[in-house]
């Protein structure tokens, strides 16, 4: 599977997800950085997969941030 670089880039629009039951989907219409909040727990790790092409799945490479009581993925998606 590849295994893209996707950390945050400066300027850019950002976006704001909330996760349900610790998962969240979006489809950009533009560019820019994604925050999702609402992990599973403080301590999860998650994992950023595009499935534009459901066949050739992606692996997007962001930051997770922690908390004591909170954690979050931080990356740049690109539209499409």
């Amino acid at each position: 599977m590849e295994v893209l670089d996707a950390a945050p880039r400066e300027n850019a629009v950002l976006v704001v997800l909330v996760a349900d039951n610790g998962r969240a989907s979006l489809q950009p219409e533009v560019d820019g950085n994604v925050l999702v909040d609402g992990l599973a727990s403080p301590q999860a790790s998650g994992i950023i997969l595009d499935v534009q092409e459901p066949t050739r799945p992606v692996v997007l490479l962001g930051a997770e941030l922690h908390t004591l009581d909170a954690s979050a993925l931080y990356f740049h998606a690109e539209s499409g």
